[in-house]
C-alpha cells in the first residue's frame, strides 16, 4: 500500500513548478467546502510534463480542482500558480476536454479544430490551417475533415475535442472524465489515443477518471481524493508501469499492472470507508 500523501514536495529548482496548489480551499454559497487547504506542486519530468489521474468518490472536489486550474473558479482562500503565476481566468497555456461533446455544430471537424486558433488570431490563416490538419490526422479524422458533429460518432467527437485542445499547444491539459460517454471499444481505443497523444506532445495532463483501470493505464501518478470536503490522501506513483505502445486489454494482463490495480484500489477502499489518511501540507 501507498503511504498517505505526503502533498508532493515544492521543487527545489529555480524553474517554478507547472502547476502549484496553496493551501487552497474553495467553499460555496451554500456552505459546501469542496476543497479544503490542498496543497501540491507539480513540476516537468525532464523535456516532458506529468500525467496525473485524479480518482475519488463522486462530489469529492475533483472537478473543482480542475476548474481552479482552468481559471473557471477562484479559491476561497489559498492560491493557485500556473508557472509561478497566480491563475486570475482562463488561458490559452490551458486546455480542456470535458465529460460531454463540445463540438460546435455549424462547424466541419476543421473549423472546430481550428475555431480556438482563428480566435486568438496570432498565426497566419494558412499555418493556422496546416496545425490543424496535422492534429487532425494525429488523431484519426484525417478522412472526416468535411463533416459536421451530427455526421460523428461519439468517440470521433471527442478526437475532435482532443484535437482542438491540443492545436493550441498548451502546457497542460484538463480532463474531466472525457471517455465516459464512450461504448466500451471506443474508451480503450481512446485511452491507448491519450497515452500515444502525451509522448508524442509531452504537456501536463490532469485527467479525472472513475475506472481505477483506466487511471492506471493512462497515468504515471494517481491521486486519491477523499470525501468531500476534498483532500488528496494517496499519492501512489512507484507502482505505475509504462503503457506506451501496449493496448490497454494487453496491459490489463500484466502482472505488474494488475499490482498497480490492487493498491489503488486498496487506497480508494480505504477513503471510501471514512478514513482520511492525514496529509502532511
Amino acid at each position: 500500500m501507498s503511504e498517505p500523501a505526503q502533498q508532493p514536495a515544492i521543487a527545489t529548482t529555480s524553474a517554478p513548478p507547472v502547476v502549484h496548489f496553496e493551501d487552497v480551499s474553495v467553499r460555496f454559497g451554500n456552505g459546501t467546502t469542496a476543497l479544503h487547504e490542498v496543497s501540491f506542486a507539480v513540476s516537468e519530468a525532464p523535456g516532458r510534463g506529468e500525467f496525473v489521474a485524479l480518482v475519488g468518490p463522486s462530489g469529492c472536489g475533483k472537478s473543482t480542482l480542475l476548474n481552479c486550474i482552468a481559471g473557471f473558479q477562484q479559491p476561497t482562500s489559498g492560491q493557485v500558480l500556473i508557472d509561478g503565476r497566480v491563475v486570475t481566468g482562463p488561458g490559452r497555456d490551458r486546455g480542456f476536454i470535458f465529460q460531454q461533446y463540445s463540438s460546435l455544430p455549424h462547424l466541419d471537424v476543421l473549423g472546430n479544430v481550428r475555431f480556438g486558433l482563428d480566435l486568438d488570431g496570432q498565426l497566419p490563416p494558412g499555418e493556422r490551417r496546416d496545425r490543424s490538419l496535422a492534429l487532425i490526422e494525429q488523431v484519426g479524422l484525417q478522412d472526416h475533415v468535411a463533416k459536421f458533429p451530427h455526421q460523428l460518432s461519439g468517440g470521433q467527437q471527442q478526437r475532435v475535442a482532443i484535437a482542438r485542445s491540443l492545436v493550441m499547444e498548451p502546457r497542460i491539459i484538463l480532463m474531466d472524465e472525457p471517455f465516459s460517454a464512450l461504448d466500451g471499444p471506443t474508451r480503450l481505443d481512446m485511452q491507448q489515443l491519450v497515452v500515444e497523444l502525451w509522448h508524442r506532445i509531452k504537456p501536463t495532463v490532469f485527467c479525472i477518471s472513475h475506472s481505477v483501470s483506466e487511471a492506471v493505464y493512462l497515468s504515471e501518478r494517481v491521486w486519491i481524493f477523499t470525501h468531500m470536503p476534498g483532500q488528496i490522501a494517496f499519492d501512489i506513483r512507484d507502482c505505475i508501469p509504462p503503457t506506451l505502445g501496449i493496448p490497454p486489454l494487453a496491459a490489463q494482463e500484466q502482472p505488474h499492472f494488475k499490482e498497480a490495480v490492487r493498491m489503488v484500489t486498496d487506497a480508494f477502499r480505504t477513503v471510501s470507508a471514512g478514513n482520511r489518511p492525514k496529509v502532511k501540507p
